[in-house]
């Protein structure tokens, strides 16, 4: 096989916050967090870019700072965003970490404009 492939990454975009803890909040309890990450989670884009892929990204993000985020980054990486729906009205996916020493975490995903992704969008 000759050249770089060339692929289409369907799916969804949230905004990485995750907080290294020494200990998971409980129910009413607030921890300390030692760093804050913000990070592109996007587990498909992410791998096309490590196997070195070409590729379009099908997604939605919301209106909001995070949006430009993710296009600014996906632009600089060589990413085709002419798919990437824009959400009105709703804001882009969120996905607060709490991660502990041992690699444990608690993560909630807050799918915002991500639920806007139906298979109708992708035809």
């Amino acid at each position: 096989m000759t050249g770089v492939p060339r692929v289409l990454v369907i799916g969804s975009w949230n905004r990485d916050i995750t907080g290294r803890v020494a200990r998971p909040p409980g129910l009413g309890v607030t921890v300390a967090g030692a760093r804050m990450l913000f990070a592109h989670g996007d587990q498909g884009s992410n791998q096309a870019m490590r196997q070195g892929a070409r590729f379009a990204k099908v997604a939605a993000l919301g209106e909001d700072v995070a949006r430009g985020d993710a296009l600014r980054f996906w632009r600089a990486e060589g990413v085709d965003v002419g798919t990437v729906r824009r959400g009105a009205d709703i804001g882009t996916g969120v996905a607060p970490v709490a991660a502990e020493p041992s690699a444990e975490g608690q993560i909630i995903v807050a799918a915002g404009a991500n639920a806007s992704l139906k298979p109708a969008t992708v035809e």
